[in-house]
């Protein structure tokens, strides 16, 4: 099987769940949105839609999430998706239903973008919207919750809906939704994650704050997330040491480099046009702007503790620094 998908998209992260509750190998194939891949020619070659995610099952193409998880759960009945009892099943598909209908396509890609681009809503108004309809969606799926508790969405093992949940609760995070007010859909998601969580990847990334500047992170974390199918919420990033706010005193050219939305990040030097940046600070905001928040590290200063690392900044002489990341 082949799967087309982007790392990022809620209803790829639902099929890529399914393939993984039933143990199937599948190719990912990705197609990246926010570059418009899924427009390209290549894409419309296999993709009437041109949407993801787009299933290859040998000749067969088969899209939306939805269709996607039933066919496998028809084709690969081992472990079900779906109860066995008519009633059970119309709950499972309802609970579903009321997130991949009732929330999510009020905030895919597509819509978020029509609001900003065409309407000209301004990106705090559109985070306005993305959290209102998640809210209040969520608060459909927790009445639900409530009135039947079980360990998952409906019994004792994941089924269809948990597909469906933890993508949108990850987006909920992202955006930074209240979740406070559906606590039967949060202990119902930490018991998914306990369930779903995977790392069979490492990645590592060194920049100076031009690189960071420039979109190492982002880049790496891309890649990262994109050759593993996890989504950034799952990923732990350390950050290792680097000069600290205290001693990286820099030009306005790297604060513009910035922008204004990271200005809290430089404080004023001594000399008028100077600055004190805090590199790791900027490199752990722009890490969870891009949804990571699993992030630990930053602590250490090179400049300031000259028994443990270099520092040509502080002594004129260079020396070498190592960090090693691996899989067990």
């Amino acid at each position: 099987m082949e799967l087309f998908n982007y790392f990022r998209s809620s209803a790829s992260y639902r099929v890529r769940i399914g393939l993984a509750l039933k143990g199937l190998r599948f190719d990912y194939k990705p197609v990246h949105l926010v570059r418009n891949e899924q427009t390209a020619e290549a894409f419309a070659a296999v993709s009437v839609a041109r949407l993801v995610p787009l299933l290859k099952d040998e000749e067969s193409l088969i899209h939306q999430s939805l269709a996607i998880l039933e066919y496998l759960d028809e084709t690969h009945p081992t472990p079900a998706l779906l109860p066995a009892d008519p009633l059970g099943r119309a709950r499972v598909r309802a609970l579903a239903l009321d997130i991949a209908c009732e929330i999510h396509p009020l905030n895919n890609l597509r819509v978020l973008r029509y609001l900003t681009q065409s309407m000209g809503v301004s990106e705090d108004d559109k985070d306005r919207w993305y959290r209102h309809w998640v809210e209040s969606g969520l608060e459909t799926v927790e009445r639900q919750l409530a009135a039947q508790p079980s360990t998952f969405c409906h019994g004792e093992a994941p089924g269809l809906a948990d597909c469906i949940l933890v993508p949108q609760i990850f987006n909920a995070q992202r955006f930074e939704c209240r979740t406070e007010h559906v606590p039967h859909v949060m202990r119902v998601f930490a018991n998914l994650l306990f369930s779903c969580a995977d790392g069979r990847g490492v990645g590592a990334a060194h920049a100076g704050w031009r690189g960071l500047a420039a979109g190492v992170l982002e880049n790496t974390l891309a890649a990262l997330c994109e050759a593993t199918s996890t989504p950034p919420a799952e990923i732990h990033a350390w950050l290792g040491a680097c000069i600290g706010p205290a001693a990286f005193e820099v030009g306005d050219e790297v604060r513009q480099a910035f922008g204004a939305a990271a200005s809290g990040f430089f404080q004023p030097g001594v000399v008028a046009g100077k600055w004190w940046a805090d590199l790791a600070g900027l490199a752990r905001w722009r890490l969870q702007q891009s949804g990571v928040r699993h992030i630990s590290g930053g602590g250490w200063c090179t400049h300031s503790e000259p028994s443990r690392f270099f520092s040509f900044r502080r002594d004129r002489v260079t020396g070498r620094h190592a960090a090693a990341v691996w899989r067990r």
